[in-house]
């Protein structure tokens, strides 16, 4: 996708288990696979920075995926396709279909439609045939380029086709397929909501050190003292007092605790498997192709197994040393759960069976379920309740409940982390006791 520049890219037969959503290396991966076997399997790589505008993705089925997208002047459906051959029975084929018109039911008609993906099926030239070079036509050679066919495709309306700048193949593309590459370039502009800036992560892991949990505590201690000061009220309000506390913990977070490094992510990719992949993007021959291919994989392999091996020590090390935290961060490293999201899509049914892609019509059919949820007229009615003063809270219950907090979780809306809360000393908890109460 780099070298060509692509942005958006249709998979077909990735076989993958499960519907997921993937991040890596700046790409977004939307994929619908089977449930149970390495078989079929359907995808849509989009640019991160462009995956803000996608509104929502259906998985059908291994065979058949929609995603929707927010572009100018037309928003635009893509439907993702891995057609059965001849070869499979008339009922999955029949299956398939009924897949296709199950996606094309939910595409409004003022939205640009793009089917795309292996059809299976072989095509001529037309009456208005693509004025291309032969080379740049065929999608599919038969193993020892014996035939050469049409099968995959890029269909759009035909009211939308002159958004379609140039549509060719690119049969020196190394994807490692008998299939070619499929590229058509689009007239469209996408709307790209903002991202929020981000701002400069703080290392929390510091204040587990004596040292500097210490002269955090002092920082939020002094800033809270002065902010006190500054008001001329002999008793102020709780939420002075909660302002000051607040403003007390982000200025000692900003002044005190250090940025946090950016984490290299460990690769096991070695710059010799580099060098083969660079050169048999050059190779000419399909013999000598092949031939590197098999390096490559072999290649592969070895390193990959080396760096878990070398990842796995490093976890049993940790186990040795009780250091539990490091080991399961390793682990969830290894597992690589953060970035592999198992969902079954991002679009809900509206009352009426059809599928909802943008965020507000989600929101709404929420809130109108929730709603319909709890409407029973027989549920008793809830009686008012009175005398809800109760004792004072205790510096020791602050405590507990402080020393309680889970760490590595996000911020409410005041921005304080827990982390934060328990580097305070005992004055600081007696100040977050004062404003509970």
């Amino acid at each position: 996708m780099g070298i060509y520049k692509i942005q958006i890219l249709g998979l077909s037969e990735g076989r993958w288990l499960n519907s997921r959503q993937l991040i890596k290396e700046g790409y977004v991966i939307y994929f619908s696979g089977n449930d149970k076997h390495h078989v079929n399997g359907v995808g849509i790589l989009v640019e991160k920075k462009l995956a803000r505008s996608v509104q929502g993705y259906w998985p059908i089925s291994d065979r058949v995926m929609m995603a929707k997208m927010n572009t100018r002047p037309f928003n635009i459906v893509i439907i993702q396709v891995y057609a059965p051959t001849s070869a499979h029975s008339i009922e999955e084929i029949e299956k398939f279909y009924e897949e296709i018109s199950k996606a094309l039911d939910q595409v409004p008609s003022q939205d640009m439609l793009v089917v795309m993906g292996d059809l299976n099926a072989k095509i001529g030239q037309g009456e208005d045939g693509i004025e291309q070079h032969p080379r740049r036509l065929y999608t599919w050679k038969m193993p020892g380029d014996r035939s050469r066919n049409k099968i995959n495709s890029i269909m759009v309306r035909n009211q939308f086709k002159n958004s379609f700048k140039n549509v060719q193949t690119y049969p020196g593309a190394d994807v490692g397929s008998d299939h070619s590459l499929l590229m058509a370039k689009l007239k469209l502009q996408f709307k790209i909501p903002r991202k929020k800036a981000l701002t400069d992560q703080k290392d929390l892991d510091c204040l587990r050190m004596d040292k500097m949990k210490k002269r955090y505590a002092i920082e939020v201690s002094n800033k809270y003292d002065a902010l006190m000061m500054e008001e001329n009220e002999q008793t102020p309000t709780v939420e002075r007092m909660w302002d000051c506390m607040k403003h007390s913990t982000k200025y000692a977070t900003e002044t005190v605790l250090p940025k946090r490094g950016k984490e290299k992510m460990n690769k096991w990719m070695t710059e010799d498997i580099l060098d083969l992949m660079n050169v048999r993007k050059r190779s000419k021959s399909e013999e000598e192709y092949q031939r590197i291919d098999k390096e490559i994989k072999s290649k592969c392999k070895r390193a990959k197994e080396a760096w878990y091996n070398s990842r796995c020590e490093e976890t049993e090390e940790l186990e040795r040393i009780h250091d539990v935290k490091r080991m399961h961060e390793k682990v969830k490293d290894l597992t690589d759960r953060r970035r592999h999201i198992k969902i079954s899509g991002s679009c809900i049914k509206s009352n009426d069976w059809n599928m909802l892609f943008e965020r507000d019509n989600i929101s709404k059919r929420w809130v109108e379920y929730i709603s319909d949820l709890y409407s029973d007229a027989n549920r008793p009615q809830c009686t008012s309740l009175e005398n809800l003063q109760g004792p004072d809270i205790l510096t020791e219950e602050v405590e507990a409940a402080v020393k309680n907090l889970k760490n590595g979780k996000a911020p409410c809306c005041d921005g304080i982390r827990a982390e934060e809360l328990k580097a305070l000393d005992s004055k600081g908890n007696e100040n977050v006791n004062i404003t509970l109460q």
